[in-house]
């Protein structure tokens, strides 16, 4: 896929439909998919701890997840360059790159 991509094949497309190869991820815009969301409403009602990570927290359905793991009791971390909705209810609120604070966290954590 990146060949093709890099030899001008762009977008990039499934060679037995035809269409447009993607990530398995959701792009903005696209809905997510139900048995996902459902799934992660659970995970969040049910969390201990949860962990927002490079998110501005300003777009549904995803961004009302971690309220209501916060709203059920669970330790509410956010790692966001800029402040967040959710940003004045996390117990731990850090403004830093990512990239940079996720190893620290994980060693923090791991120790």
């Amino acid at each position: 896929m990146f060949a093709r991509a890099r030899g001008g094949e762009v977008p990039p497309t499934c060679d037995e439909c035809g269409d447009v190869l993607k990530p398995d991820d959701v792009l903005f815009g696209e809905q997510l998919p139900e048995h996902a969301l459902f799934r992660a409403q659970a995970l969040s009602e049910s969390a201990d701890a949860y962990l927002v990570v490079g998110s501005s927290l300003s777009v549904e359905p995803a961004a009302s997840l971690p309220r209501t793991a916060a709203e059920r009791g669970a330790t509410l971390v956010v790692v966001n360059l800029e402040d967040t909705p959710l940003s004045n209810r996390a117990e731990y609120d850090f403004r830093a790159d990512v990239t940079e604070a996720l190893p620290l966290l994980a060693d923090a954590v791991v120790s």
